[in-house]
């Protein structure tokens, strides 16, 4: 923390995961590419700049989904993981309905700063893949 005034628990400095202490907190999301049934999953701490830099290139991009999480590079791969069946290249994948759905009753259902490994393997169970 450098010099000066120690800072006690609760004055805005440590809360959770969710704090300046955690350089991976941020969101995932999940952007519509526009055509087909296309989209991307991916990660970033600003998603509003994320979203505004890759509609430079495809102005019909959307947001579908989004998340705020602890733990977003992790929490991103596990996503990657459950919706592994359904990728194309990089961090685009060719989701359903269904699927869009799933993931948002699983992250509605589960506190977003707690992902242990068993929630993960209940999405893995939902997606059919487990």
């Amino acid at each position: 923390m450098g010099r000066g005034k120690a800072r006690k628990f609760g004055e805005g400095y440590y809360k959770g995961v969710w704090s300046r202490r955690n350089k991976d907190y941020g969101f995932v999301y999940v952007f519509d590419l526009g055509f087909d049934t296309l989209y991307k999953i991916g990660c970033s701490k600003s998603w509003e700049k994320r979203l505004r830099h890759l509609r430079a290139g495809n102005p019909n991009m959307g947001l579908v989904a989004l998340w705020r999480v602890g733990h977003m590079k992790r929490d991103e791969e596990k996503i990657h993981l459950v919706m592994s069946h359904r990728w194309v290249e990089r961090e685009i994948f060719r989701l359903r309905g269904d699927d869009i759905l799933l993931l948002k009753q699983f992250f509605q259902d589960h506190p977003v700063d707690d992902f242990r490994d068993d929630n993960w393997k209940v999405l893995r169970r939902l997606a059919g893949i487990e």
